[in-house]
Order: structure tokens, then C-alpha cells, then sequence
């Protein structure tokens, strides 16, 4: 774990035949001091019963420091539409909520900040890896702060443009990991 800086998980992973060593993995990780982040991504497909569902991924969320959900998620996964009300009631714990809201862009909750941002101009074709792609880039953005416990307000906003300006502009290709951007051909388009 001393070479670990993130781990990365989505409830596909915690399925029934994987939980047990999620579990292990994220105790792990908690006691190392190691950034936990997950991405609720939901897959109602792949479970036959979502009371279970949602009991195992709130089994989860006590090891998670930065959650990813977005906004259709939000209800099942909280029981409110309101992210405000889960912040207080939910996510408390967390380091960093991410709150992704489709083509009306995001809200990115770090302490007492808030950061709000809107998609760029774009024209949207396959929005299959958006999400991810938030998740990913604005997880490389906040692994790469001196100090993740001392961002500035500015500096989350950095973090959250990029993130958003970045995924906005995989949904302008087919496919999911396809449609990913190196940073060279981000900073080409921005």
C-alpha cells in the first residue's frame, strides 16, 4: 500500500462475488492513509434486488473520500433529489462530493467550497464515459495538489473546470475509452 496514492472503485465492483475483498482492499487502504474514491455508477441491470443494492453500497461509503454521483442517482442512493440535504446527511465524511448533472454541467463540494460549472459549447454524440471521464480527470487534477487537505477555492475550481471541460468534450466522439483525450489534445481544443 506504501506506493498506492488512489484507489479508484464503482458499485459494479462490489457485487456479491468481489465485495468480500473490496472490503479487505479499502480497510486496507483507510489504515495506509490511501485516497479512496468511488463512483456510484449505477447498474440496476446487474442487480436482482436493489434493497441489496443500495445496502451494499452504503456498506461502502464510510471508507470513500471523494464520491462521484450524479444527478439520477442522487435520489435513489440518498432518498432526497436535494444534494445539499445529502451533503449534510450522506456525505458528511467525504473529502470531496462530486456531483455531475449531465448537460448542466457540475457541482464540486470540497469543505465549505462550492464550485459550479457549465459544459462548454460543444455538440454531444455518445456520452457513454462522460462520467468516468469526470471522475478520471478530476482525480488526476487532485492527486497532482501539494496538499489534498489545503486546496483553495481557485484551485478546486481549476479542478472542476478541467474536469468538466474534459468530459464534455469525450461526449464529441463514439465510444467511451476511445473518446479520451491526452492532455496535449485537451489543451489543443480548450
Amino acid at each position: 500500500m506504501s506506493e498506492i496514492e488512489a484507489i479508484h472503485f464503482a458499485s459494479i465492483a462490489i457485487q456479491e462475488e468481489s465485495k468480500d475483498s473490496h472490503h479487505l482492499l479499502l480497510k486496507k487502504a483507510k489504515e495506509a492513509d490511501v485516497l479512496i474514491s468511488f463512483d456510484v455508477n449505477l447498474r440496476f441491470n446487474l442487480w436482482d434486488d436493489h434493497k441489496i443494492y443500495l445496502e451494499t453500497i452504503k456498506e461502502f461509503l464510510p471508507y470513500v473520500d471523494v464520491i462521484k454521483v450524479a444527478d439520477n442517482e442522487l435520489e435513489f442512493l440518498t432518498g432526497t433529489t436535494n444534494v445539499e440535504e445529502a451533503l449534510k446527511k450522506d456525505f458528511s465524511n467525504m473529502k470531496v462530493v462530486l456531483y455531475t448533472k449531465g448537460e448542466h454541467g457540475a457541482e464540486v463540494y470540497y469543505k465549505d467550497y462550492k464550485v459550479v460549472t457549465e459544459i462548454p459549447n460543444i455538440k454531444a454524440v455518445d456520452t457513454t464515459g462522460a462520467g468516468d471521464a469526470f471522475a478520471g480527470s478530476f482525480l488526476s487534477k487532485l492527486l497532482n495538489q501539494k496538499d489534498i487537505n489545503n486546496i483553495t477555492e481557485e484551485e478546486l475550481a481549476q479542478m472542476a473546470t478541467f474536469a468538466t471541460n474534459y468530459a464534455s468534450l469525450t461526449t464529441t466522439k463514439i465510444g467511451a475509452i476511445s473518446s479520451y483525450l491526452t492532455e496535449e489534445e485537451y489543451n489543443s481544443l480548450i
